[in-house]
C-alpha cells in the first residue's frame, strides 16, 4: 500500500486506492503472459483482493502448469471459498486448466 505512514488521514485515500488500481491493472497485464516467475504477483493480487478471479484463475493456471498438484488444489479451494462468499459459482479445476 501507498503512503502506509499516513493511511489514518483522509487525503490519502484517493491517492491510495488510485495507486493499487495501477497496481491491479499493470499485474493483470503481466499475468496475461504465463511465466512461472508471475506466480508471486499472482499471490500477491490474490492477497491484496481475495475476490479477484483473474488473479485466482491466473494463479491456478501457472501452479497448474508447474505441475504442483497439491498447490494447484489448495489455490481452487481458496478461489471456491472466495466465489462462494461472493455468491458466484466457480468454475472447476477441470475447466480452469482444461485437462
Amino acid at each position: 500500500d501507498f503512503l502506509v505512514g499516513d493511511i489514518d488521514e483522509p487525503w490519502t485515500v484517493a491517492i491510495r486506492d488510485e495507486a493499487r488500481a495501477r497496481f491491479t491493472n499493470l499485474a493483470h497485464e503481466r499475468l496475461a503472459t504465463p511465466t512461472r516467475s508471475n506466480e508471486t504477483l499472482a499471490r500477491k493480487l490474490v492477497a491484496l483482493d481475495p475476490w479477484d478471479e483473474r488473479a485466482h484463475l491466473a494463479l491456478i493456471r501457472l501452479l497448474a502448469d508447474a505441475d504442483l498438484a497439491g498447490d494447484t488444489r489448495r489455490a481452487h479451494d481458496a478461489y471456491a471459498a472466495a466465489m462462494t462468499d461472493l455468491g458466484v459459482e466457480a468454475s472447476g479445476l477441470e475447466e480452469i486448466i482444461g485437462s
